[in-house]
């Protein structure tokens, strides 16, 4: 009997909304930020769109333009980075400026 192929990280459904955070000091270094995103999802699949969050939150700088797209599925999160990419607008994806916080 055929067996179903086992389920990789980036198909499992998510718990909730999850937030894939980028920055970047320029509007077109924001979008570039987006497209390397989408080509480090396709190369690690096992990596979870919940990893990705965290890593995305905790570990990069706040820069001047920013982005948040947000998804319940990672399908949706991969739609929404690309649109970010392309410079489109789409559902789920906020973009702004700030500043950085003085202490």
């Amino acid at each position: 009997t055929p067996t179903e192929p086992e389920a990789t990280p980036g198909d499992r459904p998510l718990a909730g909304p999850t937030p894939w955070t980028l920055s970047a000091a320029t509007e077109a270094a924001l979008r570039d930020q987006a497209r390397r995103l989408l080509e480090h999802t396709a190369a690690h699949p096992d990596h979870t769109a919940s990893d990705i969050g965290h890593s995305l939150a905790t570990t990069r700088a706040a820069l001047a333009h920013r982005a948040v797209v947000l998804a319940d599925s990672h399908e949706d999160l991969l739609t929404r980075a690309r649109a970010l990419a392309d410079g489109t607008d789409a559902p789920g994806v906020v973009t702004g400026t700030g500043t950085k916080a003085k202490t």
